[in-house]
């Protein structure tokens, strides 16, 4: 997982300033970003439904080859046009690569309870974001480095050597999960069961609502990091680069506090870690050309990360076994809602400073979080 996450971080990274560099458009890199995100939209929850009931780390692994495949041809292609090619390639594969995505995540996440004790799942998903977060401290930084120096096709040839060694990797993970017929796999019916249990389970439901909104506002400063190196610090990919990883460690710091975070007000302390990454937001918006940024920038990672790592965890410790995939798959979602906020703020970064856009979304976050505080006494009270 750590492999294929550094390579997604590493990708992201190349794939952004590659795309804004050819173009010089913000519409047309919130297009790519969105590329990857709209499949799982459309694809999750018929990953989550096969994922529970398919061989999962089979599955991951197919997913992991045929990501490896698509790096390669980037890399080749881009090689071979000395670094430039059709933005529309980039476009292609990432539709190509949320697909794939819209599958592994699921299986992944419904891996988890059959390789450990039941009594250590909670702390295993706490981990299992950390795994997640660890790679945006040096994945992002690397890219930086490499696209400078070798240019992007360099940074795809070494993500396709970390995907492939990710699939040897996945093979020697030993689980212990019950094998189940194909006959009994019916995706569009267990898609139904899996919702019909979601919405009748309240406490699910309501973190989902509340997580997922605050993830799906929150996802569009990825997505702008490249615009905001450019057009407001005038610097290059290090800097894209170095954004990312300050981001890396305020997640690395939020999940380490979610891995060892004791049972008692982990509903509130999930509410207050929304409002903190919106008020991240907004300080970046009004003080994002000074020093302070950079601490605004770790400010900001740690409170998604605190939201992403306990929606995780409380989801999934409440979740059945057996609709714990489908429940995943909505989580999955997020990366497919999210480019529904992309594209719009990408046409509004074109015409509007990026810092007007950042405030509207940081205010809209901190209006939502305090909200959830007041209202949502189910989730204030999770233990």
């Amino acid at each position: 997982m750590v492999l294929m996450m550094t390579s997604f971080q590493m990708q992201m990274i190349a794939q952004g300033y590659l795309v804004y560099d050819l173009t010089s458009e913000a519409k047309k890199l919130s297009f790519v970003s969105a590329a990857s995100g709209l499949p799982m939209l459309l694809f999750s929850l018929i990953g989550g439904a096969i994922a529970d009931k398919v061989d999962k780390r089979k599955l991951m692994q197919t997913i992991q080859v045929l990501a490896t495949i698509l790096t390669l041809f980037l890399a080749f292609t881009l090689l071979i046009g000395n670094g430039i090619i059709p933005w529309q390639y980039l476009l292609w594969v990432g539709l190509i690569q949320g697909v794939l995505w819209s599958f592994n995540g699921p299986a992944r996440q419904a891996l988890i309870p059959y390789t450990l004790d039941r009594k250590y799942l909670s702390n295993a998903v706490a981990l299992m974001s950390l795994g997640m977060t660890a790679p945006t401290l040096i994945g992002p930084a690397i890219a930086g480095i490499m696209y400078s120096y070798i240019g992007p096709q360099g940074v795809y040839f070494f993500v396709s050597i970390l995907t492939i060694t990710a699939v040897i990797f996945t093979s020697l993970i030993k689980v212990d999960q019950p094998k189940t017929e194909r006959s009994n796999i019916h995706v569009f019916s267990d898609i139904k069961d899996g919702l019909i249990y979601l919405w009748n389970t309240k406490l699910i439901r309501n973190l989902m609502l509340v997580g997922l909104t605050f993830l799906i506002l929150s996802g569009p400063l990825h997505t702008l990091l490249p615009v905001i190196v450019i057009n407001v610090f005038k610097k290059e990919s290090e800097t894209l680069g170095l954004f990312v990883s300050m981001m890396g460690i305020g997640s690395l710091f939020g999940t380490f506090v979610i891995a060892f975070l004791k049972q008692g007000k982990r509903g509130l302390f999930f509410l207050i870690s929304a409002l903190i990454g919106g008020l991240g937001v907004l300080s970046l918006a009004i003080l994002g050309n000074s020093i302070f940024a950079y601490g605004i920038i770790m400010l900001i990672g740690l409170g998604n990360s605190c939201v992403w790592s306990l929606l995780q965890v409380l989801s999934m410790t409440n979740a059945d076994d057996k609709y714990r995939g489908r429940i995943m798959s909505i989580f999955m979602m997020t990366f497919g809602l999210t480019p529904l906020v992309i594209i719009p703020i990408g046409y509004l970064v074109d015409i509007y400073q990026v810092q007007t856009v950042l405030s509207i979304v940081g205010l809209t976050s901190i209006i939502i979080a305090v909200f959830a505080i007041s209202t949502q006494k189910l989730i204030r009270q999770i233990p």
